[in-house]
């Protein structure tokens, strides 16, 4: 730029200082971002604010108003006992059988909480007419393969066949959350979970300090005038950070060891 350009108008002035303000308002959002993803790179499949849906329906068996409800269900769970269950709808597995499927998806998942290991990923392959309950190493003690099979057989294939799919998954979910909230193990570092998260959901001192900053120097630059108006641009876009009650807030790293049962309908 020349000199000339420097030395301008208002409107060039302005016009380097949102240059400015924008590229620190970029560098710091990209700072945030990566370290967001670092936090969560263990977990599964994340929304765009870090949080994760406990029920992935590809199949499209349910309505809105199904899926919200188990989704509910689900991380209500989670938010209280730590126990983590996940439910997959696929429409068919292209020659894989269910239970190498379900295990890889149960290991990218790490559902359950790390050192307890209770988590439980249910399995639904529509083509085939097959489903798994995958259960994580501390959950076989208690939902033991027979318990599984026991779960598929009475609550989950009997509405199946009549076409109640959502019935049916419900039904299996309440029954695998009640035999491991029945167990006091299972729930036991569900005090450690709750004190991690409120450590991760802390504010970071230097995320206050450059907000404040970048509206103070806004209002610098533009004064109380018209200008204002590139406010809600700058700000009103963003994500409100906020935690989706449907959601987990991420896989605690439980672990897998191929335990649970399988069946069809």
């Amino acid at each position: 730029m020349s000199a000339s350009f420097f030395g301008g108008s208002k409107q060039n002035k302005n016009f380097i200082w949102i240059l400015v303000l924008t590229f620190f308002i970029v560098a710091f959002l990209s700072f945030s971002a990566k370290s967001k993803g670092e936090q969560n790179s263990a977990a599964f499949n994340n929304e765009a604010d870090g949080m994760y849906k406990p029920v992935l329906d590809n199949a499209g068996i349910f309505s809105k108003a199904e899926l919200r409800q188990l989704e509910s269900f689900i991380a209500n769970l989670d938010e209280r006992t730590g126990i983590q269950i996940a439910v997959i709808i696929v429409k068919k597995l292209d020659g894989e059988d269910i239970e190498s499927f379900s295990m890889k998806q149960a290991e990218q998942y790490k559902l359950g909480q790390k050192g307890t290991d209770n988590g439980v990923l249910l399995t639904v392959a529509m083509k085939e007419r097959e489903l798994r309950i995958e259960t994580g190493y501390g959950a076989e003690g208690i939902l033991t393969d027979a318990v599984c099979a026991r779960i598929i057989r009475n609550k989950i294939t009997p509405l199946f066949k009549q076409e109640k799919y959502f019935e049916g998954i419900e039904s299996g979910i309440k029954a695998i959350a009640s035999v491991l909230t029945s167990d006091e193990k299972m729930t036991e570092n569900q005090s450690q979970t709750e004190n991690s998260a409120e450590e991760d959901e802390e504010e970071n001192p230097f995320s206050v300090l450059a907000f404040v900053f970048f509206v103070v120097l806004i209002f610098i630059i533009f004064g109380r005038g018209k200008n204002l108006w590139i406010l809600p641009f700058i700000f009103g876009g963003g994500s409100s950070g906020r935690r989706n009650s449907d959601s987990f807030r991420k896989g605690g790293g439980g672990s897998f060891g191929g335990g649970g049962a399988s069946g069809r309908w």
